[in-house]
């Protein structure tokens, strides 16, 4: 409605709405009536007057609201946006008070329920400045916020007030690691390991050239007695992005391809649904999250189609970029699996793809970089090294979960099934800091290639762009470049600061531990360079808001035979053309979806409109990882909406 709404505006009175609203091509920071200041991001427009951004396919409006700070934030956030919609009552889902940013005094972020059906996001951020509330209000698509949340992120990070001023340690000096900052650092790891419930830890610090902290702690699997050590493999995600893209600057320093080399020139099975589209696509546009390809990750984690490197090939010869070259942050998984693939193709080793990638990781990065505890996949040699992911169902307890639900990955390989232990990392973030080089100044990577892919792209938000897998942050005035990783059962990080020589690693078994990777990169930057203490208050407010979203979601969700009687009318298998088959059955305990992968529990949830939705309840299916099914009595199916994808799972006779 929105969209339309916008499309009948500007046909009807085009002389009006050019005079009111301005498009902007490119980021363009500017300053409001009131003196504060915004970028508004390339392509969008901007009503002055109604202080309005609209998306540049209309299907995303974004309000700044500046009113004083009086009574409470909900009351406060709801009151403005039923001044902006009359009709405005949904339904507040989530209330969480962060920790504020920089001269903010508090910040609070507020979602709203809307119906699943719709795929559409409504929310509130409300943050105050010296006794005034400055409001963003998102309504939209959350096709459209796939698309353009790094824009959003933009217009989020960048309205601030007159005189408002950042937090920033660029001229601070960088300590040398010491015996204090050992107990410090193990203080709060143990504390923060026991607040966010990870099951086990392995951390590791670099600088000036070595290791100077290691820290293991928890188990490698929960009930059992085997502890984390640093000789533990872990699963690092898609930290295996930056190395995928060393192994392609290793192919280039060798001059056996170029960054500018057409990707179906390296890999002629490369294809999307127009032609002349496909052929725009370089091996550099594989890693930079700069092509608009969208992210389909369903089609890998639940669907059962995806089973090789060629299978993920394929996937692309039915899609489209939805933005343009350069346009937005869109990350694909599965693009990225192509750009590996490709530059496997190119060296040549191997037998299948799959094998033909192994070969040229271990030759042309594992190896020279000593990174012996290493893998692409493991070997059975290594089973006694492996942690065991861990998840958390329903009732919010930590729990083993099978590695099956995190094999799905092996097929996008180039994209994040990578197994290595903190101590090879380590090797890896020093090389980095080295700019190529090794401990003795031997060159193992030009460092023309090494800036190659720490060069900024695509912006995200205001402080952070991405490079060739490598995301590039600054920090409060400090550059730090690393990537991140998450996987159903692993949650991991790396960063390095290449001003200070210093790095960190931190690997884990348990899945959405994205806070303790967050308060751990702010503890580092409190212990070397005096960041303002702020490490203890997120840990306090995670552990708190992750016990909220738990109680919520068990709230919100029911088991009880009598709210999921309803369910027994779709008993039976559906089939849907991207994912595969999946099973409705009745189980001991109620109700379970089944699919050729896995196996979940289900739960009832009964939308604000009465409609009813099937939620996925079993590990790690958590308000993290929410699924949820639309269900159509006739004909009888189950709808699974992805942000910019519907799948439709047809019932079979």
């Amino acid at each position: 409605m929105l969209k339309k709404t916008v499309i009948i505006l500007f046909l009807s009175f085009p002389q009006w709405l050019s005079a009111a609203q301005t498009t902007y091509e490119k980021d363009t920071p500017i300053t409001l009536s009131d003196n504060s200041h915004v970028t508004i991001p390339a392509g969008w427009r901007f009503d002055a007057a109604a202080q309005k951004l609209t998306s540049p396919e209309g299907d995303l409006n974004v309000y700044l609201v500046k009113k004083p700070f009086t009574g409470k934030a909900e009351q406060i956030a709801l009151s403005t946006w039923q001044a902006v919609n009359k009709h405005f009552n949904f339904k507040l889902t989530q209330n969480d008070s962060e920790v504020p940013e920089d001269d903010w005094d508090y910040d609070y972020k507020l979602n709203y329920e809307t119906p699943v059906k719709q795929n559409r996001m409504v929310f509130s951020r409300l943050r105050v400045f010296k006794g005034i509330a400055y409001l963003i209000l998102l309504d939209g698509s959350k096709g459209g916020l796939d698309k353009r949340a790094a824009q959003f992120w933009l217009v989020d990070s960048t309205w601030r007030p007159e005189n408002f001023k950042k937090e920033d340690i660029s001229q601070h000096q960088i300590k040398t690691f010491s015996s204090s900052d050992v107990l410090e650092m193990d203080r709060f790891i143990a504390k923060a390991t026991a607040a966010l419930d990870v099951t086990g830890a392995a951390v590791a610090i670099v600088q000036d050239g070595k290791i100077v902290y290691r820290n293991a702690i928890g188990v490698k699997t929960l009930g059992e007695k085997e502890p984390i050590t640093s000789d533990t493999m872990f699963m690092i995600a898609s930290m295996t992005k930056p190395l995928m893209t060393l192994m392609l600057s290793k192919l280039v320093d060798q001059e056996k391809l170029t960054w500018d080399t057409r990707l179906n020139e390296a890999l002629p099975a490369f294809a999307l649904v127009d032609k002349d589209i496909t052929s725009k696509f370089l091996i550099k546009h594989a890693a930079c999250a700069c092509t608009g390809m969208p992210r389909r990750d369903y089609e890998l984690d639940v669907g059962s189609k995806i089973k090789t490197a060629d299978d993920v090939v394929k996937q692309l010869n039915t899609l489209l970029p939805t933005t343009g070259f350069g346009e937005t942050f869109q990350y694909s998984n599965t693009l990225v699996a192509v750009g590996g693939f490709a530059g496997a193709n190119v060296y040549g080793k191997g037998t299948d793809l799959f094998n033909k990638y192994e070969n040229a990781m271990s030759d042309l990065v594992f190896t020279p970089l000593g990174m012996s505890s290493t893998r692409v996949k493991p070997t059975a040699d290594d089973e006694t090294r492996l942690a065991s992911p861990h998840a958390r169902g329903f009732d919010g307890k930590m729990t083993r979960i099978p590695q099956t639900l995190d094999d799905f990955v092996y097929p996008i390989a180039p994209a994040g099934s990578t197994w290595s232990t903190v101590d090879d990392i380590s090797k890896y973030i020093m090389m980095e800091l080295r700019n190529g080089k090794d401990a003795n100044g031997n060159v193992l990577f030009s460092a023309e290639q090494i800036e190659k892919r720490r060069t900024p792209g695509v912006s995200i938000g205001d402080t952070a762009n991405y490079g060739l897998g490598l995301f590039i942050e600054n920090n409060k005035g400090v550059t730090l470049i690393g990537h991140g990783g998450n996987l159903y059962g692993f949650t991991s990080d790396m960063f390095f600061l290449p001003n200070h020589n210093t790095g960190i690693v931190v690997l884990t078994n348990t899945g959405s531990a994205n806070e303790f990777r967050t308060y751990l990169k702010q503890k580092l930057l409190e212990v070397l360079l005096g960041a303002e203490p702020k490490s203890n208050q997120m840990l306090e407010f995670g552990a708190k808001r992750n016990k909220a979203l738990f109680a919520a979601r068990r709230a919100r969700v029911s088991t009880k035979p009598k709210a999921t009687r309803w369910l027994a009318d779709y008993v039976g298998r559906y089939e849907n053309a991207d994912l595969g088959p999946v099973t409705i059955k009745k189980s001991a305990n109620g109700y379970q979806l089944i699919t050729p992968i896995w196996t979940s529990d289900i739960g009832s949830i009964t939308e604000q409109n009465g409609e009813k939705l099937l939620s996925l309840i079993s590990a790690p299916w958590g308000p993290f990882d929410d699924y949820q099914f639309n269900v159509q009595k006739q004909p009888k199916q189950l709808i699974l909406n992805d942000a910019q994808v519907k799948y439709v799972f047809d019932a079979v006779r």
